[in-house]
């Protein structure tokens, strides 16, 4: 089973509508570029919906998974290497839902079959922000974890390939049947015109620098 994106929460207003925004970074291939960087993916999913009108700010926490009594962390400061953020970064909005598009580095170090993406109810007054049981074995949980004053810098950084990533976004939103239309006759074995690949030197420098994820 190749898991997406997990909703926990009730509005099913706010769920559809999330839902359709994973689906879209999902098939521009932003969920699959981006979703090891937490800062970058999480300011994405906030610009996008600060356009809408929704009220939503950035979170830094530590993320932690447990699978058959293995936990594995994302953020943790007692592990951060030299050029890594020492968070975890989610979206919060309107201060009750969680939104967590970066846990691309639990499917790659620890879980290959874990959501690329979770909706959560948020509290924050409690000790413990937001937590799931994503299955039997699977639970997800989200602590409070101090700003580090190093994440302005790493925005300002990552900002060029932000607006080339809201760009691409943008572009998909007004040309959606188009791309609709080439995939259909690409699912369907038809050739589409495509242009040569242009090496990205600013996806790579993000992607350089992402918060680690360890055992423990």
């Amino acid at each position: 089973m190749n898991r997406t994106l997990f909703l926990g929460i009730d509005n099913q207003e706010t769920s559809n509508s999330l839902r359709q925004l994973f689906a879209d970074l999902e098939y521009i291939g932003h969920i699959k570029k981006y979703g090891n960087c937490c800062l970058f993916i999480s300011t994405l999913v906030q610009r996008i919906l600060q356009a809408q009108g929704v009220n939503v700010e950035l979170k830094t926490c530590n993320a932690i998974v447990e699978r058959s009594e293995v936990r594995f962390l994302l953020g943790g400061k007692q592990f951060t290497k030299p050029g890594q953020l020492a968070t975890h970064v989610v979206c919060i909005v309107d201060g009750n839902i969680l939104i967590d598009f970066g846990l691309g580095n639990v499917r790659r170090y620890f879980y290959s079959d874990f959501f690329q993406a979770v909706v959560l109810p948020y509290n924050s007054a409690a000790e413990t922000l937001s937590s799931a049981k994503l299955d039997q074995s699977t639970s997800l949980y989200y602590i409070h974890d101090a700003i580090p004053e190093e994440l302005a810098s790493e925005q300002s950084f990552q900002e060029p390939t932000m607006q080339q990533a809201l760009q691409e976004y943008t572009q998909y939103q007004k040309n959606r049947f188009r791309f609709s239309l080439a995939r259909a006759f690409r699912c369907m074995g038809f050739r589409t015109k495509t242009k040569k690949p242009i090496l990205n030197t600013g996806l790579h420098a993000v992607q350089a620098k992402f918060d680690d994820t360890f055992f423990s």
